[in-house]
């Protein structure tokens, strides 16, 4: 039995439109950027994995030893992973401050 396929078409199509496809993008473009982009991420993640099997789980560590090669993606998702601490720690330091006022 096969997995399904989670279809982000319609967000595609909301992307095309927000980079200056017209209102309705064709479906059958977002179908072949969704197939292109389904089988990029599965061979990345299949990658991924086999790097991280000497530890049996797959970290972010790994993905970045992966996409290395590509400097303008790893530069990206160093980017995204900082944020994503900032916005962290932004968000403990929020709580913080509303259990002090409670």
């Amino acid at each position: 039995m096969r997995e399904k396929r989670p279809n982000f078409v319609r967000e595609i199509r909301q992307l095309m439109y927000a980079h200056g496809d017209s209102l309705n993008p064709r479906t059958d473009s977002a179908e072949t950027i969704h197939d292109y982009l389904y089988n990029y991420l599965t061979e990345v993640l299949r990658k991924t994995k086999r790097v991280s099997k000497s530890r049996g789980r797959a970290k972010t560590e790994d993905l970045l030893y992966v996409i290395k090669r590509d400097r303008r993606k790893y530069l990206r998702a160093k980017e995204l992973l900082t944020t994503n601490e900032e916005i962290k720690k932004a968000r403990k330091i929020m709580e913080y401050e509303i259990m002090e006022k409670e």
